[in-house]
């Protein structure tokens, strides 16, 4: 079973897949492989799963002025003393891993500049702000697909298969540290 973004192996997931054409896209080992960085990459896969575990947990409070993670209840940061939260503001913290037909995934981030994806989509402290998770849900669904149903599941220790659309993704990559980082742009419907 998964927990939202695990490296348990891949093959113990259960994908309805129908064969698709990938012309004039990349595949996953290829974007792995690559030597250029930055790079802008369009891959055919479908997402098989999400980090955090629960989708309400999205966005992160965090202090502009600390750079540090804030405790949503304390609406402000005790590291430098602002009780009235005028420097923190939210951020999204969400990550999807896609997997191709080749059986190859990858992990995409959904936050940060570098990312534009959820631009258009105001981060916000989803648990009580039903208005602002309906508009997140709207732009993710797409993508996802019963994915949600699925972590429901695992959290009662049930099995469920997973059914996400196969889309074309188009996304970017920079370099982290040592490694890479890749931020999903958007997707389109195959």
């Amino acid at each position: 079973m998964l927990d939202g973004i695990s490296m348990a192996t891949a093959s113990t997931l259960r994908l309805h897949v129908k064969p698709v054409s990938s012309a004039g896209s990349t595949t996953i080992q290829q974007v792995l492989s690559s030597t250029i960085c930055p790079n802008k990459f369009t891959v055919v896969a479908r997402a098989v799963d999400f980090f955090p575990f629960l989708l309400e947990d999205a966005c992160i409070l965090r202090c502009t002025k600390c750079k540090v993670d804030v405790h949503p209840l304390l609406q402000g940061c005790p590291m430098c003393d602002d009780m009235m939260g005028t420097h923190c503001k939210w951020f999204y913290c969400l990550y999807i891993r896609l997997k191709d037909n080749k059986d190859k995934d990858i992990t995409l981030s959904l936050c940060g500049k570098e990312c534009s994806f959820l631009q258009d989509v105001e981060p916000a402290d989803f648990r009580y702000d039903a208005a602002a998770f309906d508009r997140f849900l709207a732009k993710l669904t797409p993508v996802l697909g019963n994915l949600r149903e699925v972590h429901e599941a695992w959290s009662k220790n049930e099995e469920k298969d997973i059914d996400s659309p196969l889309m074309r993704f188009t996304f970017e990559s920079w370099n982290v540290g040592d490694g890479r980082g890749y931020g999903l742009l958007g997707y389109a419907s195959l």
